[in-house]
């Protein structure tokens, strides 16, 4: 099934204060079933195929033991004397996941809100159908649903986690669930580069309709602060993209993103002044580390050239989003937050335990404070206090973000 978009624009402001195209949300949301043929990446119809078989006689030597006795007791007619066909689909390890969650249609962008907002969805696919709706999910040669809570005992623990498990989610769930939506989002292939947007507006149209919250190039207000916090898992060589988002959205690269999650309190370091045209205007404690480093493994920012009796390190990991064409002498550095640990869960600001996350960025020369983003930084919560002097009443700067 296909959806024209005849509106591609972001919506107001440049960058998607509402969600666009309500005619994705609506159809999807309403339709009984979403069919798809998921091991096709096109439109192939011979792409499926039928699963192995066996034809077994009621005369044949083959059903002359115990076994294949049984099987012919079931498959064939006595009284007709007639062959029938016994359809063969082997157990698999990780049928779910390499039926459905790998197949080339599911690892298409705009097949992501599809199944999201569709009630129910059912999957062709080389050897038989599957089924998932809000609540379970099943497929022919395990047709007993398993609940959506319950895990499937036939998959590895790199498969545990699936679109499967955000299926069917009402607005407000989608709203506290978006990055995880996007971390699969950006784990998936796109055609046309400048449709990052589009192809994710009705899962955001469905939020905003709850929730009216302001939206900001694929990222929330009211969960700014957290959702700023985005790296990707690799980064990236430098290719010239479209336009498509300001380079503090995750919309702005390409590759998987990855959030940071499963903080227990998150204490802000970031006043948030406006957002206005793709711009985000705030104020925090910015202060420019030594340099970067890499190791062969993983980049770094070298916070000082030597320990002091405040910094238990000197150094924090950096995640550039570009792999740097030289390793930059003093990368500024914009803290965000701080994320504290399960020992911090009671909120205490002098807490020290967890770590601060912010942004490494770099003047873009066309005006005064005016910074792009190039990377994701972390340091222990103890060295980024010390090192910034957080609740210290550091001079704070105004930057523009762009």
């Amino acid at each position: 099934m296909s959806v024209s978009v005849d509106d591609k624009s972001v919506g107001d402001e440049g960058f998607g204060t509402t969600a666009p195209d309500p005619t994705i949300q609506s159809v999807y949301k309403r339709k009984y079933d979403h069919l798809g043929n998921t091991q096709s990446s096109s439109n192939d119809r011979n792409a499926l195929e039928s699963p192995a078989k066996i034809s077994i006689s009621s005369e044949s030597e083959r059903c002359s033991s115990i076994a294949t006795s049984a099987i012919q007791h079931t498959l064939c007619d006595p009284a007709r004397r007639e062959s029938s066909v016994l359809y063969i689909i082997p157990l698999q390890k990780d049928l779910w996941a390499h039926s459905v969650e790998l197949s080339p249609l599911s690892r298409r962008a705009w097949v992501l809100q599809e199944r999201l907002l569709s009630p129910k969805t059912l999957h062709y696919t080389k050897t038989q159908l599957f089924w998932e709706c809000r609540e379970s999910k099943a497929c022919e040669s395990s047709p007993h649903p398993y609940p959506k809570i319950r895990k499937d005992p036939f998959a590895s623990p790199k498969y545990l986690e699936s679109t499967h498990e955000l299926y069917g989610l009402d607005a407000e769930p989608l709203h506290r669930h978006w990055p995880e939506i996007i971390e699969k989002y950006t784990d998936t292939l796109m055609t046309e580069l400048e449709d990052k947007l589009i192809a994710i507006s009705g899962l955001a149209r469905q939020v905003y309709s709850i929730t009216k919250d302001k939206y900001c190039a694929g990222i929330w207000r009211e969960d700014l602060v957290t959702q700023l916090l985005w790296r990707l898992k690799r980064p990236q060589n430098k290719i010239d993209l479209p336009y498509r988002a300001p380079s503090w959205s995750w919309a702005s690269t390409e590759g998987k993103v990855e959030f940071t999650q499963n903080a227990h309190h998150v204490i802000s370091e970031l006043e948030i002044k406006s957002i206005e045209y793709g711009s985000l205007r705030v104020r925090g404690a910015m202060r420019a580390a030594k340099r970067c480093d890499y190791d062969g493994r993983r980049y770094r920012l070298l916070l000082t050239d030597q320990l002091d009796e405040e910094l238990d390190t000197n150094e924090c990991n950096y995640y550039p989003d570009n792999i740097p064409q030289s390793l930059s002498e003093n990368p500024m550095c914009l803290p965000v937050a701080r994320l504290l640990s399960g020992a911090s869960a009671g909120g205490d600001e002098n807490d020290q335990h967890g770590f601060v996350a912010g942004l490494v960025i770099e003047p873009t020369g066309d005006y005064a404070n005016e910074y792009r983003r190039r990377g994701y930084f972390r340091v222990a919560a103890s060295a980024g206090i010390a090192w910034f002097g957080l609740g210290q009443g550091l001079l704070l700067w105004d930057v523009t973000l762009v």
